[in-house]
């Protein structure tokens, strides 16, 4: 299976989610920063154009941010 590309994120009209491995800092960011520079790369790989900018450690993981939508699914008791 191929990796969603940075365009594919801007067709979705959706954000690029980071994430610092050393610290935990993370937010999100508009992918057409990271395509600007890098081209249209696959999505996991934008990680390594980012610099963190808490610690700046340069050890950051990149994926899709996904729309949410709300609570997914939730228990219910069990019938009698």
């Amino acid at each position: 299976m191929a990796s969603m590309l940075l365009s594919d994120l801007i067709a979705g009209q959706m954000s690029l989610w980071l994430w610092c491995d050393r610290c935990g800092h993370h937010g999100h960011i508009d992918p057409r920063r990271i395509m600007e520079r890098a081209g249209d790369i696959a999505v996991p790989q934008a990680g390594h154009y980012c610099r963190c900018a808490h610690c700046g450690s340069r050890t950051v993981s990149a994926r899709p941010d996904w729309p949410r939508r709300g609570r997914v699914a939730r228990a219910l008791p069990e019938a009698d």
